[in-house]
């Protein structure tokens, strides 16, 4: 049965010593070119035979191409995260104490998307419109400010007790938050292309009256981002890998140079401990979203993650691919026969325009003298 390959091969170099009119076959997948027929022959089969999966966002049973197009379309969709928005990500995730990618993609998403960083650019209210901005600084709320707002939301839930009736049990699920709340921070921001550059102060603006562009930040980008850039570690939690790391200068950062007020403190939720036949995490986390614990049922779930179905996995007999091979050989000769007459007509072609241009320049000698002669006849 082919196997389940997570991501495109290495692609070979362009063969050494070929000149420009050597005639090689030109694999149409992967772009490659080869000299010799056999290896050509290979990777087409290994292209066609086996099912692959995207190794930006895991999703399995595809076909080669699609498994290149769908990491095409991911990456390009996370390009579009601004890196001061990146790095700040990056130091949130490395704080987390999570086992299972969900629950730190959740953790790091819940806390970001309602907060702004230091230097990320933003969009915010200025003067009563709404202007693409830089932030400055971040001014987090003063303990008199924190306690009036628990005053005012212990009101509110006992007007909400009130009015709904005392025996009625509230069904409504606590969403996750962080202290203090996002909504109290008050935000330093400048205008990026201000109307007048010479005065161009900086403003407070409430944390409502900012918003960052639409679609730069959402749900399935944080998770993308990160599925790819953590690995699990032997104690059950889920780190950067050391390279991610030493690219942003994450052991310089601190939580003041991108942020203000407490750092968060995130729940601890680890994976089942490591057996003596884990295997450390590549940094593509496929299978990973099933969870962490030793139970029978995680496991054979795991294990449907990683191998394709069987059902959907068609293995190729000896007589197909001999019939598969006979069909590309006649294919070649048809392609070397064609090249041949091509270059034969090109040849010809170039034969008769050679006489032409010569029956050309021919005729114009002989109009150039008769023009001469007739121009020194004596008059």
């Amino acid at each position: 049965m082919p196997l389940l390959k997570k991501r495109p091969f290495k692609r070979q170099s362009p063969p050494p010593g070929l000149n420009p009119d050597d005639e090689v076959f030109y694999c149409e997948a992967t772009k490659e070119v080869f000299t010799d027929f056999e290896s050509f022959f290979q990777r087409t089969i290994l292209c066609n035979s086996l099912v692959w999966s995207c190794s930006v966002t895991g999703k399995s049973n595809l076909t080669y191409d699609e498994a290149v197009e769908s990491e095409q379309k991911a990456r390009k969709r996370l390009g579009d995260i601004p890196k001061p928005l990146k790095k700040s990500l990056l130091w949130v995730a490395d704080h987390t104490n999570r086992g299972r990618i969900a629950d730190l993609a959740d953790d790091v998403y819940v806390f970001s998307n309602v907060r702004y960083f230091v230097n990320e650019i933003v969009e915010g209210i200025i003067n009563e419109q709404w202007c693409d901005c830089k932030v400055l600084k971040v001014l987090p709320p003063s303990q008199e400010e924190i306690d009036k707002d628990a005053e005012e939301e212990r009101e509110e839930e006992e007007k909400n007790k009130k009015d709904s009736g005392k025996d009625t049990p509230s069904k409504k699920k606590a969403k996750k938050s962080f202290f203090p709340p996002d909504h109290l921070f008050k935000y330093e921001l400048q205008e990026i292309e201000p109307d007048n550059p010479d005065d161009n102060p900086s403003f407070i603006i409430d944390a409502e009256d900012i918003r960052r562009e639409k679609g730069t930040y959402t749900r399935e980008k944080n998770t993308l981002f990160l599925k790819n850039l953590v690995e699990l570690l032997p104690d059950g939690n889920l780190k950067l890998v050391e390279n991610v790391r030493r690219k942003y200068q994450l052991e310089d950062l601190k939580f003041l140079d991108i942020f203000a007020g407490p750092e968060p403190i995130f729940e601890v939720s680890k994976r089942g401990k490591c057996g003596p036949s884990s295997k450390k995490a590549t940094g593509t986390l496929d299978g990973w979203v099933t969870g962490g614990t030793s139970k029978a049922s995680e496991a054979k779930k795991q294990s449907q993650v990683q191998k394709p179905p069987k059902e959907k996995v068609k293995k190729q007999t000896a007589e197909e691919i001999a019939a598969e091979m006979k069909r590309m050989k006649e294919q070649n000769e048809r392609f070397k026969e064609e090249m041949r007459l091509r270059a034969e007509e090109a040849k010809k072609k170039k034969m008769e325009d050679k006489i032409k241009e010569k029956e050309r320049k021919k005729e114009e000698k002989r109009l150039v003298t008769e023009l001469l002669a007739e121009y020194k006849r004596p008059r």
